[in-house]
């Protein structure tokens, strides 16, 4: 009704311009004037308005300015043509003029659409959890309807159960009825559909080509009999963008756990391969020597007794080395390593180290600088005793024969450092901080045996005393493992 009279009042204004200065225009002019009011009645309001413009403008200039002015009646019937014509133009431009405001209200309303869609799925792209990405599109499509929104999720048992809180608090049992019969029949439901009309709320089920991931629940109310086109329009596009989001979240978790089997599966493969091969060269040592001191009996002099027990235990502490490093390794991914820490000198921890591998070490020219005044360090002595072992093991398995090993001690930065450098063929640079991975073996080092564990606890250890292993720059041959320890206060 506003509209009617607001192109009422805007048609006797214009009637009283022109009655007013009519003489300075021909009647041909004054016709055309009157479709001024025609075509933004149309922009504006709608073809309704425009077509009551039109009409009204036709009896006003019949009125006012045809003659006999100020009477109905005409005086020449080529005005009757020209009143017709004029409805004619008046009606073509009202229906151009609506067509043209419906496109643009139309674009209008897409481009807002679209604006809502690519703001919601640029934050979706950013979100890692799907919790956040829940309460996200919950809060994106409440404020783009205005109106009480809730995804609802499955369970493991396939009940559609929603935490209640403040903002689900209309959310109440009978909807989450609604709610699971939308997801388990894949179908709308609710107000102003074909299923549970009675409800108060709209429940779309997230889905896409192969899966149903949830349902959104629209709170409408029992006031309003159903959502318009243009909001459903919209409702739809929403819901199949978080199908989408929530689809592609679900991909991701499962990739992640098929990587996660692969991997697993991987490394389960390398380690057997690893252990056996380990296992089996020094049992067969221990094996043969245990048979040619028991058939060697009486016929082995007192030497070579002494060489065969003398393998058996170096094969014996070789295993125990494997096995320890398992063990730790275990420990190490569980979490169950506890550290039992003790005030313990530098020196000591070395020296301990140095005589386990002693026989390994017999034919290497060690040098050890210790300065006088280095500090005592609070650390776990059996585990830092196996992180230099298994240093020291490497140094020996990766250098040549009779080559130099040398061990520095200083401090720096209130922490003990511990250098071990050998003159094998050294680490290359995208190489150091991979070798302290699990398994990780260069591929240069292929003909070595290893399992690729001991840097790895190596850095589990380093790294539970609060410290650190890396691989320093070398100046020359060979390679530099540095072990950091934190300096306290006794």
């Amino acid at each position: 009704m506003y509209h009617y009279v607001f192109v009422l009042v805007l048609l006797g204004v214009l009637t009283l311009i022109l009655w007013n200065v009519g003489w300075l225009f021909n009647r041909v002019n004054i016709a055309m004037l009157y479709l001024l009011p025609v075509l933004y009645s149309a922009l504006r309001f709608g073809r309704g308005p425009a077509f009551f413009a039109a009409s009204l403008g036709v009896v006003l200039f019949d009125f006012f300015f045809v003659p006999p002015v100020l009477n109905f009646s005409v005086s020449d019937f080529r005005y009757l043509i020209s009143f017709n014509v004029f409805l004619m133009v008046a009606g073509l431009t009202a229906t151009l003029a609506s067509r043209l405001r419906a496109q643009l209200k139309e674009a209008t309303r897409r481009e807002e659409q679209t604006s809502i869609l690519y703001r919601i799925s640029r934050q979706m792209v950013s979100l890692t959890d799907l919790a956040s990405m829940i309460a996200t599109l919950e809060q994106q499509v409440s404020n783009a309807l205005h109106m009480p929104v809730v995804i609802v999720l499955p369970q493991a048992d396939g009940r559609m159960v929603v935490e209640k809180t403040a903002d689900h608090a209309w959310l109440n049992e009978l909807d989450q009825t609604f709610a699971s019969w939308a997801f388990h029949h894949g179908q709308m439901c609710g107000r102003g559909t074909e299923y549970f009309k009675e409800a108060a709320g709209l429940y779309l089920p997230l889905k896409t080509e192969a899966n149903v991931y949830g349902v959104l629940c629209i709170h409408i109310g029992l006031s309003v009999p159903s959502l318009d086109l243009e909001r459903m329009t919209l409702v739809e596009a929403l819901s199949s963008l978080a199908a989408i989001s929530i689809a592609r979240f679900k991909l991701e978790e499962e990739a992640k756990v098929a990587h996660l089997a692969a991997e697993s599966e991987r490394l389960r493969t390398v380690l057997l391969d690893s252990i056996s091969h380990e296992l089996r060269t020094p049992l067969a040592s221990i094996i043969g020597a245990a048979t040619g001191i028991l058939e060697g009996e009486g016929v082995l002099d007192v030497a070579d007794h002494r060489e065969l027990i003398a393998t058996l235990r170096a094969e014996a502490v070789r295993m125990n080395r494997l096995v320890t490093n398992l063990l730790n390794m275990v420990r190490l991914e569980s979490g169950m390593m506890r550290l039992r820490k003790q005030w313990c000198d530098i020196e000591d921890l070395i020296g301990v180290a140095l005589h386990q591998l002693r026989e390994s070490l017999a034919e290497r020219e060690v040098t050890v600088d210790l300065p006088d005044d280095l500090p005592g360090v609070h650390v776990d002595s059996v585990l830092i005793e196996h992180v230099l072992v298994n240093v020291l093991s490497n140094a020996i398995k990766y250098s040549p024969e009779k080559s130099e090993i040398a061990l520095h001690a200083y401090v720096v930065d209130h922490t003990m450092r511990v250098a071990i450098k050998d003159q094998g063929m050294g680490i290359a640079t995208e190489e150091r901080a991979r070798i302290f991975e699990k398994f990780y073996r260069s591929p240069r080092n292929k003909h070595i045996t290893g399992t690729g564990l001991g840097l790895a606890i190596c850095k589990g250890i380093a790294l539970a005393h609060g410290g650190n292993i890396w691989v320093e720059a070398a100046d020359s041959s060979g390679s530099t493992l540095v072990l950091s320890l934190p300096l306290t206060s006794r």
